[in-house]
């Protein structure tokens, strides 16, 4: 004979499967950002060169535009030769940094939503498992 569960244990089951697809929802979203960031890492927001310095000639004129306090001497502009090496080597780094985050940011919400997904799983069976306890429960006692 088995024992039928009680409304708590059916609440908390619930409650776990409720959480389990709130959380499951939330983080497929975020899979998908950072599958989308990790195809394509320069237009991600973690890419921080920014929109403006996504060639050398953007590059260059932003470097010219920075700001020079009072008191301070505008800097000249270094010629391209030495210019163009710094900007690869910043861009190679942020590409890299990008396609860093995007890669955790996809392990760790993966792992997030087999998590959850195990848990509702392993919730609905355990719960619809006290539906079959009780419908038998039922049919024994008739």
């Amino acid at each position: 004979m088995t024992t039928r569960r009680s409304k708590v244990q059916q609440a908390y089951g619930y409650a776990v499967c409720l959480v389990c697809i709130i959380a499951g929802l939330i983080t497929l979203v975020n899979v998908m950002n950072s599958s989308m960031d990790l195809a394509r890492p320069t237009a991600s927001p973690a890419f921080g060169l920014g929109p403006n310095a996504a060639t050398f000639e953007q590059y260059k004129l932003e470097r010219s535009q920075r700001v020079v306090f009072p008191g301070q001497a505008a800097q000249p502009l270094p010629p391209d030769s030495v210019l163009r090496p710094v900007f690869e080597a910043e861009r190679a780094e942020q590409l890299a940094r990008a396609h860093w985050d995007a890669l955790k940011s996809l392990i760790t919400n993966g792992v997030v939503l087999l998590v959850a997904l195990a848990l509702f799983v392993s919730h609905w069976r355990w719960l619809r498992g006290a539906d079959d306890d009780t419908s038998h429960e039922t049919r024994i006692a008739a």
